[in-house]
Protein backbone atom coordinates (compact mmCIF):
# COMPACT_ATOMS: atom_id res chain seq x y z
CA UNK A 1 0.00 0.00 0.00
CA UNK A 2 2.63 2.69 -0.02
CA UNK A 3 2.72 2.41 -3.55
CA UNK A 4 -1.09 3.60 -3.26
CA UNK A 5 -0.01 6.36 -0.80
CA UNK A 6 2.88 7.47 -3.26
CA UNK A 7 0.74 7.25 -6.42
CA UNK A 8 -1.91 9.83 -4.54
CA UNK A 9 1.09 11.74 -3.59
CA UNK A 10 2.57 12.31 -6.95
CA UNK A 11 -0.40 12.72 -8.69
CA UNK A 12 -1.61 15.37 -6.41
CA UNK A 13 1.50 17.04 -6.00
CA UNK A 14 1.54 17.69 -9.99
CA UNK A 15 -2.10 18.23 -9.96
CA UNK A 16 -1.71 20.90 -7.22
CA UNK A 17 1.48 22.59 -8.22
CA UNK A 18 -0.31 23.61 -11.32
CA UNK A 19 -3.20 25.01 -9.81
CA UNK A 20 -1.39 26.65 -7.39
CA UNK A 21 0.29 29.03 -9.93
CA UNK A 22 -3.47 30.17 -11.39
CA UNK A 23 -4.87 30.00 -7.70
CA UNK A 24 -4.53 33.24 -5.45
CA UNK A 25 -4.29 30.78 -2.13
CA UNK A 26 -3.89 27.14 -1.52
CA UNK A 27 -8.11 26.84 -0.15
CA UNK A 28 -9.48 27.14 -3.79
CA UNK A 29 -7.35 24.15 -5.17
CA UNK A 30 -7.18 21.95 -2.55
CA UNK A 31 -10.79 21.93 -2.45
CA UNK A 32 -11.40 21.52 -5.94
CA UNK A 33 -9.05 18.51 -5.69
CA UNK A 34 -10.90 17.12 -2.42
CA UNK A 35 -13.98 17.69 -4.49
CA UNK A 36 -12.41 15.80 -7.87
CA UNK A 37 -10.80 12.85 -5.87
CA UNK A 38 -13.21 11.97 -3.17
CA UNK A 39 -14.98 8.77 -3.10
CA UNK A 40 -17.97 10.59 -1.84
CA UNK A 41 -18.15 12.91 -4.61
CA UNK A 42 -18.09 9.76 -6.95
CA UNK A 43 -20.83 7.41 -7.88
CA UNK A 44 -20.73 4.41 -5.98
CA UNK A 45 -21.13 1.50 -8.44
CA UNK A 46 -23.87 -0.96 -7.96
CA UNK A 47 -21.79 -3.89 -6.78
CA UNK A 48 -21.15 -3.53 -3.10
CA UNK A 49 -17.70 -3.41 -2.03
CA UNK A 50 -16.24 -6.27 -0.02
CA UNK A 51 -14.71 -5.62 3.55
CA UNK A 52 -11.00 -5.69 2.10
CA UNK A 53 -12.00 -3.44 -0.48
CA UNK A 54 -13.52 -0.91 1.80
CA UNK A 55 -10.49 -1.64 4.02
CA UNK A 56 -8.34 -0.14 0.47
CA UNK A 57 -10.29 1.97 -0.23
CA UNK A 58 -10.35 3.39 3.58
CA UNK A 59 -6.56 3.59 3.63
CA UNK A 60 -6.59 5.08 0.33
CA UNK A 61 -8.94 8.16 1.28
CA UNK A 62 -6.69 8.64 4.37
CA UNK A 63 -3.89 9.02 2.18
CA UNK A 64 -5.01 11.16 0.05
CA UNK A 65 -6.32 13.80 2.88
CA UNK A 66 -2.99 13.56 4.45
CA UNK A 67 -1.15 14.57 0.73
CA UNK A 68 -3.54 17.15 0.56
CA UNK A 69 -3.11 18.06 4.20
CA UNK A 70 1.03 18.39 3.89
CA UNK A 71 1.04 20.44 0.29
CA UNK A 72 -2.08 22.35 1.91
CA UNK A 73 0.10 23.97 4.44
CA UNK A 74 2.53 26.38 3.24
CA UNK A 75 4.80 26.85 6.53
CA UNK A 76 7.90 25.01 6.42
CA UNK A 77 8.77 24.37 3.14
CA UNK A 78 12.72 25.22 2.47
CA UNK A 79 13.68 25.50 -1.56
CA UNK A 80 15.89 22.43 -2.78
CA UNK A 81 16.72 23.48 -5.87
CA UNK A 82 15.34 26.42 -8.50
CA UNK A 83 16.13 25.77 -12.31
CA UNK A 84 16.68 28.36 -15.14
CA UNK A 85 12.90 27.95 -16.09
CA UNK A 86 11.14 28.49 -12.71
CA UNK A 87 10.65 25.25 -11.61
CA UNK A 88 11.30 24.95 -7.97
CA UNK A 89 12.06 21.59 -5.78
CA UNK A 90 10.81 22.44 -1.71
CA UNK A 91 11.43 19.65 1.10
CA UNK A 92 10.11 19.77 4.32
CA UNK A 93 10.37 17.25 7.41
CA UNK A 94 7.18 15.78 9.04
CA UNK A 95 7.65 14.18 12.26
CA UNK A 96 5.95 10.99 11.10
CA UNK A 97 6.98 10.79 7.70
CA UNK A 98 10.30 12.44 7.44
CA UNK A 99 11.50 14.02 4.37
CA UNK A 100 8.84 15.15 2.09
CA UNK A 101 9.55 16.96 -1.63
CA UNK A 102 6.98 19.27 -2.84
CA UNK A 103 7.74 19.79 -7.32
CA UNK A 104 6.32 23.28 -8.15
CA UNK A 105 6.29 23.85 -12.23
CA UNK A 106 3.96 25.45 -14.74
CA UNK A 107 2.91 22.52 -17.14
CA UNK A 108 1.19 23.86 -20.42
CA UNK A 109 -1.39 21.19 -20.26
CA UNK A 110 -5.06 20.93 -19.00
CA UNK A 111 -5.48 19.30 -15.72
CA UNK A 112 -7.40 16.96 -17.67
CA UNK A 113 -5.07 15.51 -19.82
CA UNK A 114 -2.39 15.62 -16.68
CA UNK A 115 -4.50 14.09 -14.80
CA UNK A 116 -5.21 11.40 -17.29
CA UNK A 117 -1.72 11.14 -17.77
CA UNK A 118 -0.61 10.61 -13.93
CA UNK A 119 -3.67 8.50 -13.23
CA UNK A 120 -4.94 5.92 -16.41
CA UNK A 121 -1.44 6.02 -17.55
CA UNK A 122 0.32 5.05 -14.32
CA UNK A 123 2.49 2.31 -15.93
CA UNK A 124 4.19 3.99 -17.98
CA UNK A 125 5.83 6.05 -14.94
CA UNK A 126 8.96 4.70 -14.83
CA UNK A 127 9.23 5.96 -18.63
CA UNK A 128 9.27 9.59 -17.69
CA UNK A 129 10.57 9.46 -13.84
CA UNK A 130 13.77 8.03 -13.44
CA UNK A 131 12.95 7.55 -9.70
CA UNK A 132 10.24 4.40 -10.52
CA UNK A 133 11.46 1.64 -11.98
CA UNK A 134 8.20 -0.38 -12.98
CA UNK A 135 4.78 0.15 -11.67
CA UNK A 136 2.01 -2.55 -11.95
CA UNK A 137 -1.18 -2.23 -11.19
CA UNK A 138 -2.60 -5.27 -9.16
CA UNK A 139 -6.28 -4.30 -8.72
CA UNK A 140 -9.05 -1.60 -10.06
CA UNK A 141 -11.22 -1.05 -6.82
CA UNK A 142 -14.29 1.02 -8.75
CA UNK A 143 -13.23 4.01 -10.75
CA UNK A 144 -11.58 5.96 -7.80
CA UNK A 145 -9.01 3.46 -6.19
CA UNK A 146 -6.28 1.35 -7.77
CA UNK A 147 -3.82 -0.80 -5.86
CA UNK A 148 -0.34 -1.10 -7.03
CA UNK A 149 3.26 -2.41 -6.72
CA UNK A 150 5.86 0.06 -7.62
CA UNK A 151 9.79 -0.97 -8.04
CA UNK A 152 11.99 2.21 -7.29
Amino acid sequence: LSGLRRQAAVAISQELSKLACRSTGPGTWVNQVRRRSSLLSSRLEEKPFSEMEMSYIKQGEEALQKSLSILGDQDGWKTETVLGNGDRVLSKVLPDTGKVFRLEVVVEQPLDAVYSELVDNMEQMGDWNPNVKEVKILQKIGKDTVITHEKA
